[in-house]
């Protein structure tokens, strides 16, 4: 199941600033940070992305930078990185929006327009988890990511349908892990209670679904996932009546219920 991650104030240099080094058209950024218990409890460590950094390499093939994860709109492919290194503090890309996709592709333009004038300063990149597990991080628990499959990276704006994305992968994962119990229960609540908040400022009429194939060979990724005409967040497509948010909440009500059933099974 493909999952994203997001990090605030994450863009470093653009090209045509002064002393950076870069070439118009050029970014660095950083995509993750290592050591760090992000919000939903997980921790991502140095060489987690050493393996597909390699695998990229031996194909002969670049990182796509897509805007907002927007596989499926092919004026969102703005870009590619050309270097991605691990240092100590995360995975470091340096990205290049050509003139040419500035010059013909105008989200493209306008997208490096907002990361020159910082208007975007958040950075978000999708992944498989290929090897991680439960730790203990400076004295809280937490899900330890230490080999990761990373699938594209790019600008974003936090909107309400990437937090249901984000919230509806963590649920999946918490009730697949084997130390779901009691804490994991109280954080699929929140998201439930959050969930209800957004949908409150955010009638569903307003808000359109959205259907994407993550990028790839065809449909072999979703099939080595797992998944049929699945949403970026691994779950199955929606009714055409639904909407992001109202799903996400009735998959939060399934795995609460779930957790209860858990519960009332060990007792």
């Amino acid at each position: 199941m493909i999952r994203t991650k997001s990090f605030d104030t994450a863009v470093e240099n653009v090209g045509d600033e002064t002393d950076t080094g870069l070439a118009d058209g050029e970014f660095k950024a950083v995509v993750s940070v290592f050591d760090t218990v992000d919000a939903f409890g997980d921790v991502v460590r140095k060489g987690a992305f050493a393996k597909s950094l390699d695998d990229w390499g031996a194909k002969g093939q670049q990182i796509p930078v897509i805007w907002s994860h927007d596989w499926a709109d092919p004026f969102s492919h703005i870009g590619t990185v050309s270097k991605a290194v691990e240092t100590d503090r995360g995975l470091e890309i340096t990205g290049y929006i050509s003139p040419d996709e500035q010059e013909h592709n105008p989200k493209a333009a306008q997208i490096y327009r907002l990361l020159k004038s910082r208007r975007v300063n958040q950075f978000s990149f999708a992944f498989d988890i290929e090897d991680g597990g439960p730790t203990e991080y400076k004295g809280q628990d937490a899900y330890e990511l230490r080999q990761l499959k990373i699938h594209e990276v790019g600008p974003c704006l936090l909107g309400v349908n990437q937090e249901t994305e984000l919230l509806a992968a963590k649920a999946a994962e918490l009730t697949s892990r084997q130390d779901f119990g009691a804490t994991a229960r109280q954080q699929l609540v929140k998201a439930h209670e959050l969930l209800g908040k957004i949908l409150d400022v955010t009638p569903d009429e307003d808000v359109e679904t959205n259907e994407t194939t993550p990028p790839g060979e065809g449909g072999g990724q979703q099939d080595a996932a797992g998944e049929d005409a699945a949403s970026p967040t691994g779950g199955p497509a929606s009714d055409p009546g639904s909407t992001p948010a109202s799903a996400t909440r009735q998959r939060l009500d399934i795995e609460i219920a779930l957790a209860d059933t858990n519960d009332e099974s060990e007792d």
